[in-house]
């Protein structure tokens, strides 16, 4: 079990040196030492630092750098860990503005109350401007860029209960919270265009139950339950495709229950895979208030799968990937998407300086609702498709410095006018750690 919880980790970790590229600095601290200081001086190209359509676009160069500091405390019972990361941009043609700055805190605190209870407790808040930064590690809401910042906040608590040697259970309480700055009063006509801050602002909770049953020492069976609720929280109303006046955005408000079962196994010592499968139902709240929609259903069952796949199959090498599928909150004007995200992330060690990062991610998803829009004037389409693709090289020079060339490629497709780009940035630099 123990191998299964710590490969959820390995996703991050792969695509930390990718990441850099948009907010340099997103790097794992080295959990043997108490204090580590890390940061990194960069210079980059970016095709699209706008996220425009290719028409429009305007490329740039640009130089970043990153300042950070972690800190842990392992204990005999308890593990406390902090760690805090500074970005800043500096881009030499753009007309949204030079420079991008950024910061990621993440906090974790593991606690055994005996070798039966155990609790572990986590936040991680992220400010930045770029989308693939906010929701990194799952499904991609906003795939387009603004030149108006954001912040996201995630914290979540687990308790693990073992029973019996064969029965245990783990409850959660998990919370998301969005909040964009480009308000109603940042944009033209917030009513037929609206702002982030009125698609985006929410907060998204979550009450998983597990109970797990311990099959051999290789497999433990699961099922489960989760309790969902998500608020738009913006006062500001706009024009939805389902309605002939103007709603406010917590039209989009739902609740959810899942029900699923799953396993998690230990195929090799180095080769792991954890599945939940079942369904998801849910209610919205809020649909009956839209004056003029019509055949909207306020409550639908779709599918629900949640799979991963780890591989540790060299010292300093390992390989993990997955699919994901479920609805996801979303910029465009819909109630949300039904979305299908498959990922895989490679770090593999060529030799004792030398390291290579690979990460891929696809999203595929289909506008939830879009058949039922008598609002003529929404000019929507059906579906959006996002690849992401990164590699990176790193070579130690020593102990405590790197140097780093890599190269990243967005492309976001979709058949809603205007929103179709891709993106190219390639980047070089050093990373000290202390």
């Amino acid at each position: 079990m123990n191998k299964i919880i710590a490969s959820t980790g390995l996703v991050a970790l792969s695509a930390a040196g990718l990441q850099a590229a948009y907010a340099p600095g997103i790097s794992a601290q080295d959990s043997a030492k108490s204090w580590d200081l890390h940061g990194g001086l960069q210079g980059f190209y970016d095709s699209n630092p706008n996220t425009s359509p290719s028409a429009t676009r305007q490329e740039s160069w640009g130089i970043g750098v990153d300042v950070g500091v972690g800190y842990n405390l392992p204990l005999d019972q308890t593990f406390f860990g902090v760690d805090f990361t500074y970005g800043l941009k500096w881009y030499d043609a753009r007309d949204t503005g030079n420079t991008d700055q950024s910061a990621i805190f993440n906090l974790k605190l593991d606690h055994a109350f005996s070798e039966r209870y155990d609790v572990s407790v986590k936040d991680s808040f992220v400010y930045s401007n770029e989308p693939t930064v906010l929701d990194a590690g799952g499904a991609i809401s906003a795939p387009l860029r603004t030149d108006s910042d954001a912040y996201r906040n995630q914290a979540n608590v687990d308790f693990g209960m073992q029973f019996t040697p064969k029965w245990g259970m783990n409850v959660g309480l998990e919370n998301t919270f969005y909040h964009y700055m480009q308000g109603a009063g940042d944009v033209s006509n917030s009513v037929l265009n609206p702002s982030r801050s009125q698609l985006l602002d929410r907060s998204a909770s979550l009450v998983p139950i597990d109970l797990r049953y311990t099959v051999n020492p290789k497999f433990v069976g699961l099922f489960g339950y989760q309790y969902g609720r998500t608020d738009y929280l913006s006062d500001d109303v706009y024009l939805t495709p389902y309605s002939v006046v103007s709603a406010s955005p917590d039209w989009r408000n739902s609740q959810a229950n899942f029900l699923y079962l799953g396993g998690e196994y230990s195929i090799t010592s180095q080769l792991n895979a954890a599945l939940k499968a079942g369904a998801q139902y849910t209610k919205y709240d809020n649909l009956d208030d839209l004056v003029g929609a019509s055949g909207l259903d306020d409550s639908q069952t779709t599918p629900y799968v949640d799979l991963s796949l780890s591989y540790l199959y060299n010292p300093g090498s390992f390989v993990t990937g997955g699919y994901t599928y479920g609805l996801t909150a979303t910029d465009v004007q819909v109630l949300d998407n039904k979305s299908s995200v498959f990922y895989v992330a490679l770090t593999h060690r060529i030799t004792a300086r030398v390291d290579v990062n690979l990460l891929y991610q696809f999203q595929y998803s289909t506008y939830n609702g879009n058949g039922n829009m008598p609002n003529p004037g929404s000019n929507l389409g059906s579906y959006e498709s996002f690849n992401m693709f990164g590699i990176d090289f790193s070579y130690k020079i020593n102990e405590y410095l790197s140097a780093q060339v890599g190269y990243k490629y967005d492309d976001l497709g979709s058949d809603t006018p205007g929103r179709s780009y891709n993106r190219n940035i390639g980047f070089m630099g050093l990373r000290a750690n202390y």
